[in-house]
């Protein structure tokens, strides 16, 4: 939709924008997500214009490449990073271009010093400083491809954990500020759990343990319960944010064949504020705000009647160690049970649950009642949903939405593939789409059980979405659409052993003997041990050596191909090709001599300069009259140089390197060797006794 209306000009313009810089700036200090796109734009052509400016003035006014480099370089990062993944070729072309630039700077750097020396130099440098500055670049990306990445790496991670907490937080309110955006690409690192949840593209979870739960059922480890669909995000809305404690619980609804479950959280990598639960939570054993979707206001100032939708900590986000214990309640309805609950739905419910986006695709609708046509019941029809997405294809890695595409339609008629948001959302649309009331929930699938420490290990790849589905008088269960997840296999009648998750092994009634909710524990040091989970390591192939040994061979191969080529072009060539021959050689002479610390001055001749370099290394004597004797014919003479004579010159110069190196390491070692030399002189200049006496 347009952020401008149509029609509106001018001056009208500048108030609309106005009215949005300002709605946005009171956002930044509420609670509720964005509704615009008007402020991004702004912002984004502000910081496009600044980068342009800021980095013409550090090249063409400063010099200074890398203050043009870094800054746009930093922001091209992030947009790869969070967009698709076709971006990272953009990547590579920056770098090899910033490369070049930083090469092609100095070398004006160094051709001003140069003209200023008075040294000649090849017009055509530019040339092979960007040619071999090219290679370097390129051999570099190179590299950069093929040898293994440091995510693996146990230190690296170890330093990177303190940065997390923040990261996670500024996740969160940017999802917030920036709800509407259409991103393109996916998500990597520790999930972020806010009030939005978009449908984006590739996402990238690695295996850090994100926390241990020692519970005797529960499948999935809740975050957010999301209730409004916009075609692209789902949202938490219209909730009321109360602060609760194991004392002060909220007042839920009260529904049939459902058992209350109490499970323990030891955190494991910090995920700011967030607590988890097990299906519908209840109460928590620390001070937390409860976001709540209120059913019935209370009179007298009471909690209300309230369902959580979500969890934080009050205070302080949790920190690796710490452990928290919460209350949930899970359904253990059976098959029959949700068979016969019928459609008299409350009202708090079909207000909320049965919205449909405004601009939602009919044939999303038109496929739910084909694939439910068998159906009798709202139970079978979900089912029938259920059973028809986990055909899809399960992929992490598929591209974003185009912009203005509903994702539900996306997934179910363009792609036909996809991940846990795309299947739970399309059950929760085709189900409202046939009155059936549905929502997604965030959070964590349950984790690899630890048996030996009786906890499960939840990781960062665990992250999931999921749908629930409102059957009156047995409240929200769990459907699990998604292809890779196992699926839920719901108990009737006629079993003896009631449900529970994969994993668990006691019964439900057996449940209620269990340990009750203590006292309200208070988290800080002390408040249990953790076991010793170890470096977390991402797998790095095996097989990564091969490339590293191929782009050595394509290295040395280079360098081999060069040395050759230099090695069959004899000395008499270097001077036909070369016109600044003569005065590149004796420049070499006048870099040693300054790196020989030699009082040179600009009002020597070169014959002066050459005699200064003869005293300070006798032994090159001829070596050295001879390469200035060149340079002096080359400069002063109208006749091209003898051929030669500037062979027998170059040719000179190796080993007049060596001597000019040796003559540089003995200055360095000069103060030790006078020392020595005093040091031998001074027992000799003292009189001996007979001499003393004859005195």
């Amino acid at each position: 939709t347009p952020e401008i209306p149509d029609g509106v000009v001018g001056a009208e313009r500048i108030v609309v924008i106005g009215q949005n810089l300002w709605s946005w700036f009171m956002l930044l200090f509420g609670e509720s997500p964005a509704r615009s796109n008007l402020v991004f734009t702004l912002e984004l052509a502000v910081l496009m214009w600044w980068l342009g400016y800021l980095s013409a003035w550090a090249v063409f006014r400063e010099g200074r490449v890398w203050r043009a480099i870094i800054p746009i370089g930093l922001v091209l990062i992030v947009n790869v990073y969070f967009g698709p993944a076709n971006l990272g070729f953009h990547l590579a072309i920056f770098i090899v271009c910033a490369l070049l630039l930083a090469v092609r700077s100095n070398l004006s750097e160094q051709e001003i010093n140069w003209r200023i020396e008075g040294i000649r130099y090849p017009s055509d440098i530019q040339f092979d400083f960007l040619r071999d500055g090219l290679i370097f670049a390129i051999v570099i990306m190179l590299l950069a491809f093929f040898l293994p990445n440091a995510g693996g790496n146990g230190a690296l991670a170890s330093a990177v954990n303190p940065l997390r907490e923040p990261w996670y937080d500024i996740q969160q309110e940017w999802g917030r500020i920036f709800s509407t955006l259409n991103y393109q690409g996916g998500t990597a690192g520790v999930a972020a759990f806010g009030d939005t949840l978009t449908l984006g593209g590739e996402r990238n979870l690695g295996n850090t343990p994100i926390m241990d739960i020692r519970s005797k059922a529960g499948r999935y480890w809740r975050a957010v319960a999301y209730d409004t669909f916009t075609g692209r995000r789902w949202l938490n809305t219209g909730t009321l944010i109360q602060s609760i404690d194991a004392a002060n619980n909220v007042i839920t609804p009260q529904f049939s064949k459902r058992e209350e479950i109490t499970h323990t959280v030891t955190v494991l990598a910090p995920t700011g504020n967030v607590l988890f639960a097990a299906s519908q939570p209840l109460r928590v054993s620390l001070r937390a705000e409860a976001d709540l979707k209120v059913i019935e206001r209370n009179v007298d100032g009471d909690l209300p009647l309230a369902e959580i939708a979500m969890l934080r900590r009050a205070g302080p986000p949790l920190e690796m160690g710490n452990t928290y214990q919460v209350v949930s309640s899970l359904s253990d309805a059976t098959i029959e049970d949700l068979q016969s609950a019928g459609t008299d739905y409350p009202a708090w419910v079909s207000d909320l649950y049965l919205n449909l986006p405004d601009d939602m695709s009919p044939r999303v609708g038109e496929l739910a009642k084909e694939v439910t046509a068998d159906a009798e019941t709202p139970y079978d029809q979900v089912v029938a949903i259920e059973s028809y997405l986990r055909n899809f294809t399960y992929d992490d890695q598929i591209p974003a939405p185009p912009p203005g595409v509903d994702a539900v339609d996306y997934f179910l008629f363009d792609v036909q593939a996809g991940y846990c948001d795309y299947y739970a959302s399309s059950l929760a649309m085709m189900a409202r789409s046939l009155g059936i009331p549905a929502r997604v929930s965030a959070g964590y699938s349950q984790g690899e059980y630890m048996e030996q420490a009786d906890v499960y290990r939840v990781r960062e790849y665990n992250a999931h979405s999921w749908p629930e589905v409102f059957f009156p008088g047995y409240g929200w269960v769990e459907f699990e659409p998604t292809a890779s997840e196992v699926e839920i296999v719901r108990r009737s009648r006629e079993d003896e052993q009631p449900f529970l998750a994969p994993g668990a092994t006691p019964t439900l009634d057996r449940l209620l003997e269990e340990e009750q909710f203590g006292e309200n524990p208070e988290l800080g040091e002390g408040d249990g041990q953790l076991p010793d989970t170890g470096p977390s390591t991402v797998p790095v192939s095996s097989n990564w050596w091969i490339g590293l040994v191929l782009m050595l061979v394509v290295v040395a191969a280079g360098a081999v191909v060069m040395l050759r080529s230099g090695s069959r072009r004899s000395r008499t060539d270097q001077v036909r090709q070369d016109p600044q021959f003569a005065s590149k050689l004796f420049g070499k002479l006048v870099q040693w001599a300054q790196r020989l610390r030699l009082p040179l001055l600009p009002s020597q001749t070169p014959h002066e300069q050459a005699a200064l370099l003869v005293r300070a290394a006798p032994e090159g004597r001829n070596a050295i009259m001879s390469i200035t004797d060149l340079y002096v014919e080359d400069l002063f003479s109208p006749y091209e140089i003898d051929e030669r004579n500037a062979a027998n010159a170059a040719s000179s110069w190796d080993g007049l390197q060596k001597l000019f190196r040796r003559e540089w390491m003995r200055g360095w070692f000069k103060p030790l060797d006078d020392m020595r030399d005093r040091m031998r002189r001074k027992p000799a200049e003292q009189p001996d006794d007979d001499t003393q006496r004859e005195l």
